[in-house]
């Protein structure tokens, strides 16, 4: 099974314990990081970090609070 959105990692555990015997998780997370640190990374000096939706920001801001206590500020 491919974990083929962001915050299906997170729940990983929860999604192998009722998968099928011989079926595996598949986390394209490593990869993704690996294009953003050659990719990305490089061009960015500001030091700040910044947050991306297609949702309400403010229950993408509430959500991040809850799951993770990150209190996270610039959600476009």
């Amino acid at each position: 099974m491919l974990l083929a959105c962001t915050h299906y990692p997170v729940i990983a555990e929860e999604i192998a314990a009722v998968m099928s015997p011989g079926c595996i998780l598949i986390d394209p997370m490593k990869k993704v990081m690996e294009e953003l640190q050659k990719n990305v990374l490089p061009f960015t000096k500001s030091g700040e970090d910044h947050f991306f939706t297609t949702g309400n920001p403010d229950i993408m801001q509430a959500a991040a609070i809850n799951e993770f206590e990150v209190d996270i500020k610039a959600i476009k």
